[in-house]
């Protein structure tokens, strides 16, 4: 029973992650795909919240940078904040040493490598998730209460836990001591504001 709960919750996780995967096609309210270098309303002029860049500190910073000078349909900066970097399991290491790596180390044009300070160190928080199997990389702006991403859930009939049939009376349970259970809920996701997320479907 406690597997399946946690299957149950991990559900909504595939969820939202599956809808920022697919939306380097799928469409969001403006009709562009939810990650494209076209979205554009009134006086906003026109804007992109995609790239192809791998995962790197000059494609990272710019992902932030552009985020942040999103503009509404009067042209008027949003004031997006970005706080979430989401990796699969690919980029797990490298996305650590962008954010958590006290030094970074470049090399100069004689050759010699020259320490630096990371000013990416704690800029965002880091989420990996399984579901990632690629090297896509998103940024998100997690404290908007409406996200990229939206998941809706029906409040009026919370998750439900239940056996198939009734362990007294069950023929599988007299004969082989086992009980089928499962999880019901309702649920789905749909997209939001893509100004909250920026995506790169790099190779």
């Amino acid at each position: 029973m406690q597997d399946l709960g946690r299957e149950a919750a991990r559900h909504k996780d595939f969820l939202v992650v599956k809808a920022l995967l697919d939306g380097f096609t799928a469409p969001c309210y403006d009709g562009q795909p939810m990650f494209s270098n076209a979205h554009s309303e009134g006086d906003s002029g026109t804007q992109s919240n995609t790239t192809t860049q791998p995962l790197n500190p000059d494609s990272l910073q710019s992902a932030i940078s552009s985020m942040m000078l999103f503009k509404d349909d009067q042209g008027v900066p949003l004031g997006i904040l970005p706080d979430t970097l989401l990796v699969g399991p690919r980029l797990r290491w490298t996305a650590m040493e962008l954010l958590e790596s006290q030094v970074v180390v470049v090399k100069s044009g004689s050759g010699d490598n020259t320490p630096y300070r990371n000013v990416l160190q704690g800029a965002l928080r880091l989420v990996v998730s399984p579901y990632i199997t690629g090297n896509q990389w998103f940024v998100l702006d997690t404290s908007r209460a409406v996200r990229a991403v939206i998941l809706q859930e029906r409040a009026d009939v919370p998750v439900e836990f239940s056996a198939l049939e009734d362990p007294s009376v069950s023929e599988s349970v007299f004969l082989r001591d086992v009980v089928y259970y499962g999880a019901r809920a309702r649920y789905g996701v749909g997209y939001g504001l893509w100004q909250t997320a920026f995506g790169s479907n790099a190779s």
